[in-house]
């Protein structure tokens, strides 16, 4: 620690001493000084946690106690293993921790490996407010979660919550991975079952098959339909990447403004 506290202040002269020498602006008032001022001071404080900020910060939250580890089935995202993730939370990247993200509860859990309660590592159930999105990386791939807040006027809500945004161009793909309750033999197990969401400005469209994609396409929705029948893309059952293909080709008619005649 005293390692960490003597670079972090080797940084901070280097960089105070880089804006005597750099700094070419000129400030004529108080206000520019006090913006400058503040500038200086949320660079510091974003240096500060990039080289002291530790896992030990994110356990904000409550104990998660194991309740489907003798089922079949799990709720938790691709496996009941930790995954490799990195974290933004409270204005904060952390990388190279082990996440595991519940499906069913729709919580994201850390395990704490610095203490030990019942022979056992606890499991910590982090606490949503301070996290705005995580990535986890599964077989060579990252994928990428973030927290939205929806409007709380938006006509017909979705529900807050972690969706995977697949892409992000003049529309948006989010998938919703959640699990369903049922009973089998005595036995509570969970069902798989996401659900995936295409916003075009404000509005939102529930993508299940062929049909509401065309539908959601409006003035282009033939064009999507030719795109689908060439590509050979089966909607109910395709790969997240074909439907973000389409969506990068309906983007493309919206950006030419070119209507199907």
């Amino acid at each position: 620690m005293r390692f960490i506290f003597l670079l972090f202040f080797l940084l901070l002269s280097l960089y105070c001493s880089g804006q005597v020498i750099e700094q070419q602006i000129i400030y004529t008032n108080g206000d520019s000084n006090k913006k400058f001022e503040s500038q200086q001071a949320d660079y510091i404080n974003k240096l500060y946690y990039q080289i002291v900020a530790t896992p030990k910060d994110i356990i904000n939250g409550k104990e998660c106690l194991p309740y489907s580890f003798r089922h079949e089935t799990t709720p938790y995202f691709h496996s009941r293993d930790k995954l490799n993730a990195t974290l933004y939370a409270n204005h904060r990247l952390y990388k190279n921790i082990k996440l595991q993200y519940d499906t069913y509860r729709d919580e994201l859990i850390y395990t704490d490996p610095s203490r030990i309660i019942n022979n056992e590592f606890p499991r910590i159930d982090l606490n949503k407010d301070i996290i705005d999105g995580f990535s986890l990386f599964v077989d060579g791939d990252s994928i990428n979660f973030r927290h939205f807040r929806f409007p709380e006027n938006q006509s017909r809500k979705l529900e807050n919550g972690f969706y995977e945004v697949v892409y992000e161009g003049k529309t948006l793909f989010i998938i919703k991975h959640r699990s369903l309750l049922y009973n089998k033999q005595g036995l509570d197990e969970y069902k798989y079952s996401p659900e995936r969401y295409v916003f075009i400005g404000e509005k939102f469209y529930k993508i299940r098959n062929k049909k509401s994609l065309i539908q959601m396409a409006g003035d282009h929705s033939q064009e999507i339909k030719e795109f689908l029948h060439k590509s050979r893309i089966k909607v109910r059952r395709a790969e997240k990447d074909q439907i973000a293909e389409v969506l990068k080709y309906y983007d493309s008619l919206k950006a030419t403004g070119r209507l199907q005649k």
